[in-house]
């Protein structure tokens, strides 16, 4: 018969050696998940220019599959709103990305996410001029505040 110690000591082993499979499991059941999300795609190859109408890299280098509904601006300007992106962020804040529609190619000065409270204020995180992305701003904001 062994000893009560040496039981105990084998019985923690084998909860260790348990709880760090289930761990690994777990770990692994997320990154598949991950890899699994539908607006998170990998981008086309490098053999061929990224077009707008394919997607868009985030300013975190994320690859997103956008779902464009296409506008034109007061002043002719044509630009795609990102239906994907229309959501609330923080309380009563909205966020959406655009682009502003030039060319086929993506062309990461026109990408434009904005951020605004249905109220007047807002924020833009964009490489473009305030004077390319004041025409789209009217459209955008009545779309996601309607």
């Amino acid at each position: 018969m062994s000893d009560p110690a040496s039981l105990r000591l084998r019985y923690l082993d084998d909860m260790k050696s348990k709880v760090l499979m289930l761990a690994c499991g777990l770990y692994l059941m997320l990154l598949m998940a991950a890899a699994q999300s539908p607006d998170i795609a990998k981008p086309p190859q490098p053999a061929e220019p990224l077009r707008w109408r394919d997607g868009y890299v985030d300013w975190r280098g994320k690859f997103f599959k956008p779902d464009w509904q296409a506008f034109k601006a007061d002043d002719g300007t044509a630009f795609v709103v990102d239906m994907k992106s229309i959501g609330q962020v923080g309380s009563g804040s909205m966020r959406v990305v655009a682009y502003r529609a030039e060319e086929d190619d993506f062309n990461p000065s026109n990408l434009i996410s904005l951020t605004f409270d249905c109220k007047g204020a807002f924020d833009v995180a964009s490489k473009a001029s305030m004077d390319r992305i004041r025409p789209v701003l009217k459209q955008v904001r009545s779309l996601a505040c309607h």
